[in-house]
């Protein structure tokens, strides 16, 4: 079956019956008007349902209008038999046909006219004449109070605009005439009244807007009517339509309507309005039900309803019924259809509004709405273009209406010039269109200037900066860019324009805030047609992350050459430390063992204690090039900084003196740090020194901790380093201050600043060495007069921190204080000096003694040496093997051979960063015989 759900809102009975007459659908007002349901009504014989009134049969009635071509339609009395009420219908019979082109049915369509007829049959005295007469005219009549709300309408006026008295009673009327007319309307009767009570009606015109969009105009005239007190009580307004005349009688007439038309089309703005425009004429010059006018899109091949103008409430009733509007509906024409309009001559449409423009509502449903607004033939006619299709409109024309070919066509020639041309200007739009797009969706600003520099043309990038482009027009370009760069800009853009050649330039432009930022030009000179320059076009990039991040590269270019110095130092003073250290084992080592000998009294002991006390200070100053080098051996425990300093706040304070006020601020819930405490306070004495030297005259020391998060700019510049928590140490005083050129040279070893014999340069560098080895960060900020402060960065760690207990004090060996023993051990070491200094110990010590000069050495002996071996002294450092792979050699060929490993410097065989392996026995250089005593029996255990 047919979906005629659609028809479900119309207000007339609709009911649709096969070719036995019986029921196959059944509107909700048929039901209102019969009183049978659709259950009820469905499959039943019409004529069991309704009978007619005079004896009519509806059995034959409807027979005849299966059998005949065309509509039926007549005005009846229906009597349902359901409820036995007659009533007068408005009855409309319409055959249908099936798919194969025979009847299939009727569609019934019945309007309750009773009310209508029963107004038309009452006596005039039986109700008030004047109302009588006012609602049958058809002259618009209301009655607005003073407040300007509607207390009467008639009929007319309400079909006009579409709706109930209950949806405007009590309106103003402002809300349903053009505003202004409508206030000039009250206005002016207001004013009159006042004036002049009696005076005459006052003559006005106005415009009504119907649901569809329609404009009627009216003439009218308004009387006052003033209370007992000569206030307005209400106002009469009687309007009648100031009809267009429906046929041209003459061709002049015909002509000046068309030429009014042509010169209303040239005036309109945009090709869409004249549709609306052609579409909204001929639906008022000619008798038609509807026009439409539609957009060819060639490239989809279809036509595309751009306006719809129907008399009346047709567009009202057709969303109705189709729930949808017509505009924007589409649908391909087929290629004889196109040819045809493409004449562009009036022809005949065949088919109804189906065929037309609903092709997505059943046929049968668009019979429906064609009886209902009584259309006729349906016509269309192309608008061309030289033979090419723009467009088409169709006029859908009443039963019966005299169709004038000449006036449609002529309208729509006339039509067509006017979209070919705006059309074109609509293809320049476009394309000036995408020329701005392209332009606007650059990264790149494109601008021209004339031959002064002024600016005549910049694209929408400018705004990035502050600007309008408007507001850039006129303005010199020098205005924009950053002064210290306008007078090398300048003569390069004059050189450009005498020369006639590009001008590729960076400079620094100021944006409206007035940051700067970096553009690169490329511009090239503009030339008339005799050659001569008139001004210039170019494109303006923003290279403003370009330039940071070549200074960025530069500064870690910087960094790096800094770093990589500071490797080199290092590797070089680690070499000097390791050599001297072995000159210094040597020295102290004898000068120990000199002193053994030596009777208390002998003269010769304090010669040596002076010796042994110069050895010492050498020994220190190789332990701060070890710690610069980062090759220390260290112990790192997890601690809480906070806790140390607090340990060493009585030694700092004796140390910087008691004109500097020492003050210190520990963080609160300070995490750990993984640190070899003895490094940490050699870090802390050093910076206490420095700050006390920079303050000759008093002053204020301030040690700080506190949790710190580093992010990944701030790591950037530190590469050691990994964003995350670390426990942050500043030591700040209110010393001279430095200049930047020392802080360039502040870590490199040797570098100081005092005056000469008061300062080695190591302090800092030791400092420097400890904190990379620790997996931190320094950084200094200091400038002249303004005081220095050390901000510390270490890794924060999830250990809790050790209890530390502070060692005592070592006491001076003594010959005694040596154990010894009877075990056999292997003396590996490359440097004679200390190898015999090693000889001469362990033999005083007890022990058996092996010897080599280097591992390959060491290897036969241990192999031609069949007697167990008890432990292993090997250098760390040696040409051709290193003690870590001797040792494993060795331990594989006397398993039950314990090693000790002694070195002057930490190298990654036996330390990762000089933290030693678990498990490893180790002995650093120079050493004194009590030490190397005690370190073996360790050993050996």
């Amino acid at each position: 079956m047919l979906d005629f759900s659609i028809l479900d809102s119309l207000d007339e009975g609709v009911a649709v019956i096969d070719a036995r007459f019986r029921v196959t659908f059944w509107n909700p007002s048929a039901e209102r008007l019969y009183g049978f349901s659709v259950a009820e009504a469905l499959q039943k014989p019409l004529y069991d349902l309704i009978s007619l009134g005079a004896g009519e049969s509806i059995d034959e009635t409807l027979r005849e209008a299966f059998n005949r071509p065309g509509e039926w339609r007549r005005e009846v009395t229906h009597e349902s038999s359901a409820t036995g009420r007659a009533v007068w219908v408005d009855w409309t019979l319409r055959p249908f046909t099936a798919q194969t082109g025979e009847p299939a049915g009727l569609i019934s369509i019945s309007r309750d006219i009773t009310g209508e007829r029963n107004r038309r049959m009452v006596a005039p005295g039986e109700r008030d004449i004047f109302k009588r007469a006012i609602d049958e005219i058809r002259a618009l009549f209301l009655v607005v109070g003073p407040d300007r709300r509607i207390k009467h309408a008639s009929p007319a006026f309400l079909e006009i605009i579409g709706g109930a008295f209950e949806d405007i009673q009590t309106k103003d009327l402002s809300s349903l005439l053009l505003p202004v007319e409508a206030l000039a309307t009250i206005d002016a009767l207001a004013e009159r009244l006042k004036k002049a009570p009696d005076s005459g009606p006052y003559k006005t015109e106005f415009d009504l807007e119907t649901p569809d969009g329609e404009r009627r105009r009216f003439k009218a005239s308004a009387w006052a009517a003033p209370g007992v007190r000569g206030e307005l009580k209400e106002m009469v307004v009687v309007a009648t339509e100031i009809v267009v005349a429906k046929t041209i009688e003459t061709d002049e007439s015909r002509l000046l309507l068309i030429n009014q038309a042509i010169l209303d089309m040239v005036t309109l703005p945009a090709s869409r309005d004249l549709y609306q425009y052609i579409a909204a004429k001929l639906a008022e010059v000619t008798d038609s039900v509807f026009v439409s006018a539609s957009e060819y899109d060639e490239i989809n091949r279809r036509l595309i309803c751009r306006a719809f103008a129907g008399v009346g409430n047709v567009t009202r009733r057709a969303l109705e019924i189709f729930g949808q509007h017509p505009v924007g509906v589409s649908f391909e024409p087929a290629d004889d259809a196109l040819a045809e309009i493409g004449e562009g001559k009036m022809i005949r449409l065949p088919g109804g509004l189906y065929d037309v423009m609903f092709r997505k509502v059943p046929r049968s449903v668009c019979v429906v709405l064609e009886t209902i607004l009584g259309i006729g033939d349906i016509y269309g006619i192309g608008f061309t273009w030289k033979g090419k299709v723009l467009g088409d409109a169709v006029v859908a024309f009443r039963r019966g209406a005299i169709v004038d070919v000449a006036l449609v066509e002529t309208m729509v020639q006339q039509a067509s010039t006017v979209l070919q041309r705006m059309a074109a200007e609509e293809a320049l739009k476009r394309s000036e269109e995408r020329y701005r797009n392209l332009l606007n969706s650059s990264r790149d600003m494109v601008y021209t200037l004339d031959d002064l520099g002024n600016v005549t043309f910049i694209s929408a990038q400018v705004t990035a900066y502050g600007f309008k482009p408007e507001d850039a027009i006129g303005r010199n370009f020098l205005e924009f860019i950053a002064p210290e760069d306008r007078e090398r800009i300048m003569a390069e853009f004059e050189k450009a324009s005498r020369e006639k050649t590009s001008f590729p330039s960076e400079f620094r432009m100021m944006d409206s805030t007035g940051k700067i930022c970096w553009l690169e030009d490329l511009g090239v000179p503009i030339l008339d047609p005799s050659g001569q320059p008139t001004g210039q076009i170019g494109i303006l990039r923003d290279i403003t992350e370009r330039k940071r991040a070549e200074r960025e590269k530069a500064r870690l270019e910087e960094q790096l050459q800094q770093a990589m110095k500071m490797e080199a130092v290092g590797r070089l003073a680690g070499g000097i430390a390791h050599d001297f250290n072995n000159l210094l084992t040597g020295i102290t080592g004898n000068i120990a063992v000199a002193q053994m000998d030596l009777a208390p009294n002998s003269p010769l002991a304090g010669v040596l204690s002076e010796a042994n006390k110069a050895a010492e200070s050498a020994m220190a100053l190789t332990r701060q090039l070890l710690a610069f080098s980062r090759k220390q051996i260290i112990e790192p425990k997890v601690v809480n900084l906070s806790e140390l300093i607090s340990s060493l706040h009585k030694m700092l304070a004796r140390l910087i003196g008691e004109d500097i006020e020492l003050q210190t601020i520990p963080g609160g819930n300070l995490g750990s740090a993984k640190i070899d405490p003895g490094q940490f306070e050699q870090i802390l004495v050093n910076l206490a020194v420095n700050a006390r030297d920079a303050m000759p005259e008093g002053g204020k020391l301030v040690i700080e901790t506190a949790n710190a998060e580093l992010d990944e700019a701030y790591c950037r510049k530190h590469s050691q380093l990994r964003p995350g928590g670390f426990v942050m140490l500043a030591v700040s005083d209110t010393g001279l201050g430095m200049s930047e050129e020392v802080k360039q040279h502040l870590f490199e070893p040797f570098f100081t600043t005092k005056p000469p014999g008061q300062g080695t340069g190591l302090g800092l560098a030791t400092i420097y060495g400890a904190v990379q080895q620790a997996n931190g960060a320094i950084e200094v900020h200091s400038d002249p007069g303004k005081g220095t402060t050390f901000k510390l960065y270490l890794p924060r760690v999830a250990e809790k921190a050790e209890r530390l207990k502070r060692e005592e004090p070592a006491r001076v060996p003594q010959a005694n204080d040596m154990p010894g023993g009877n075990e056999t051990v292997l003396l590996v070491e490359d440097e004679a000096v200390v190898r015999e200094l090693g000889i001469l110990i362990l033999k005083r010590l007890g022990y058996k003694v092996l010897h080599a000069e280097n591992g390959g050495e060491a290897i036969m002996l241990v192999e031609e040496f069949k007697n167990p071996i008890d432990l292993l002294i090997t250098d760390v450092v040696m040409p051709g093997m290193n003690g870590r792979d001797l040792a494993e050699r060795l331990t594989h060929m006397k398993p039950e051979m314990k090693v000790l490993y002694a070195s002057g410097y930490t190298a990654d065989v036996i330390a990762q960063h000089g933290v030693l392996e678990a498990g490893l026995n180790f002995i650093g250089k120079p050493y004194t015989p009590q030490g190397l005593a005690k370190k073996i029996r360790n050993t050996l255990g």
